[in-house]
This record gives structure tokens, sequence and C-alpha cells, in this order.
């Protein structure tokens, strides 16, 4: 079985609450990032996706931690801190809509439950 990789942006307001984002092709909640394509790096996967899905480019910080995604065959996450979004950047996003539906920003705690549940 083919181990893949995927790379996970935490991003947070001034407030510090957690981004995270609703994928319109499964149920639930991510954070930003996605997967890692061959050659590529987690860090640059990370870059690449948020640039995608947000419509601009944010640094990639510090490297947080790899973990596995539950429900998922064989696939690790590599989360990043991609700091502090101000709210001129906040207010221009630019979700692809093929892609992405909303965002929000959370406190942790509710934002890792909303992680964790399929529903909305």
């Amino acid at each position: 079985m083919k181990k893949r990789l995927a790379a996970g942006a935490i991003i947070r307001n001034k407030a510090g609450e957690m981004m995270i984002v609703k994928p319109t092709y499964k149920e639930g909640w991510v954070l930003p990032g996605g997967m890692v394509k061959e050659g590529e790096s987690p860090a640059d996967a990370c870059a690449r996706e948020v640039e995608e899905e947000l419509g601009f480019k944010v640094p990639v910080g510090s490297f947080i931690k790899a973990k596995p995604l539950y429900g998922k065959e064989s696939v690790t996450i590599h989360l990043f801190d991609c700091g502090t979004l101000n709210d001129q950047q906040i207010a221009q996003i630019n979700l692809p809509e093929n892609e992405l539906s909303e965002f929000r920003f959370l406190p942790d705690e509710e934002a890792r439950t909303m992680l964790g549940s399929k529903k909305a």
C-alpha cells in the first residue's frame, strides 16, 4: 500500500482563532491544505494549496507535527504554522467555488470539534 502525504495550515485571525474550511466534495470541515504531489515537499504543498484555496500566498512557517488521518488509508498530514491574517487579508479571501463553500475562524476547542465532526 502506497503511503500518501497531505499538508495542512494552521492559520489564525487577530483574535487567535483557527481557520477551518468546508469542502464541497465531502462532508465536514478541514484545515486549509491538501495532498502533497510527487516530488513536492509537504511545506511546498502547504504553500501551493493555501494559495489555491485562499487566492493569495501566506508564509509557511514552522513545522508543528505529523499525524495520521483517521478514516483515510495510509495518509499522514504534516501541519505547519502559517501565521495570522489581518482583516484586509481575510476580506480578500476568494474560495474556489468548486472546492470550498465557506470558511470560519473559531476558538481552538470549537475548531477541533468541527474538524472531528462530519456535520456542519
